[in-house]
């Protein structure tokens, strides 16, 4: 049997039920997690020193937002290079794991970050190294989630028993902010 009482407590339960439907995120809220597509080139610089060529690659991206700017940033990029001798095309991975700091939080984020970046080609010697890498960058927010940018980075790479090498990625990206 309805009562009085049970009708409005169904009501009442409805009522709210459709107010947190309806209901929008917080404007304040800032997103703090991303994770994107990244694509570009990577020059190498002294081809002959690593026995490889520059090439274009792809990847995915994460960054975490810490606090008063700063973020951290995860990357890995996979793509095809030259190799010089023998002439033949290998696959090179170069992960990065980093911070940036974001000079404004609002729809246009320029932003200037340092990573450790990893260099592996995968070849018949399999040459590896180690870089610092300084990137700068900049990010347009196109909707409340949704970012285009454009990053460089220059690679330094540092080897006790040769001379340091250099390379320059350019990178597109897209992101997803959560």
């Amino acid at each position: 049997m309805l009562t009085p009482r049970l009708v409005r407590a169904v009501a009442a339960a409805g009522a709210f039920l459709c107010a947190a439907l309806a209901a929008k995120p917080a404007q304040a809220q800032f997103a703090n997690h991303s994770i994107g597509f990244e694509a570009g080139y990577v020059y190498v610089a002294n081809p002959a020193a690593q026995n490889v060529g520059s090439g274009f690659d792809l990847g995915v991206n994460s960054t975490l937002y810490i606090e008063s700017g700063f973020d951290l940033y995860f990357r890995i990029l996979v793509g095809i290079h030259k190799q010089r001798l023998p002439e033949q095309n290998v696959v090179g991975i170069l992960p990065a794991v980093g911070f940036r700091y974001l000079f404004s939080e609002d729809t246009v984020r320029p932003y200037l970050g340092l990573n450790l970046a990893y260099q592996a080609y995968i070849t018949d010697e399999y040459s590896s190294r180690f870089a610092l890498a300084p990137q700068a960058g900049i990010e347009f927010f196109v909707a409340e989630n949704f970012s285009i940018g454009f990053q460089t980075e220059y690679h330094l790479v540092l080897s006790l028993n040769a001379p340091p090498e250099h390379g320059v990625i350019g990178l597109g990206r897209v992101g997803w902010y959560f």
